[in-house]
């Protein structure tokens, strides 16, 4: 199964998800709906883990019209979303969405494993319970069609 979505702590505060080998667009989105109702299902703060695993390969097309989807549907309560184990082309992309739009900073990071990934969670939850910032008012920066 190239799109895993689970809980990662008993807490139920993290949702992580996985993917590997070649996957599609149609799967992410699938991944993208599971992990939001996941993170719908509570009324408490929840963090986004997506681990890439190195054999893991995006489908064909250009990834903006998706991750604006994703941004679109973000729930109140998601505050971190965390990139494990990013190859160059996600760095890269990482890196347009800071300069473009600086909210990004704040919550969408990139750590090499999934204990640092973790681990930053647990200082951003001990450093600010920060109230939520909304993503959907700056997804349509991205409204770029394929």
């Amino acid at each position: 199964m190239p799109v895993i979505v689970a809980w990662d702590n008993d807490e139920r505060t993290i949702v992580r998800t996985e993917s590997s080998g070649h996957w599609t667009w149609e799967e992410y989105h699938t991944g993208v709906d599971q992990a939001l109702a996941l993170i719908n299902s509570v009324d408490h703060p929840v963090h986004l883990i997506n681990v890439r695993h190195p054999d893991a390969v995006a489908p064909e097309g250009y990834a903006l019209p998706h991750l604006r989807r994703l941004m679109r549907n973000l729930p109140k309560n998601h505050r971190m979303t965390i990139m494990v184990n990013p190859n160059m082309q996600n760095k890269m992309m990482m890196g347009v969405f800071r300069r473009v739009v600086p909210i990004f900073s704040l919550t969408f990071m990139m750590a090499r494993t999934l204990d640092e990934a973790r681990n930053m969670i647990a200082l951003y939850e001990r450093k600010s319970g920060t109230a939520p910032l909304n993503f959907s008012a700056v997804a349509d920066r991205f409204d770029m069609n394929p």
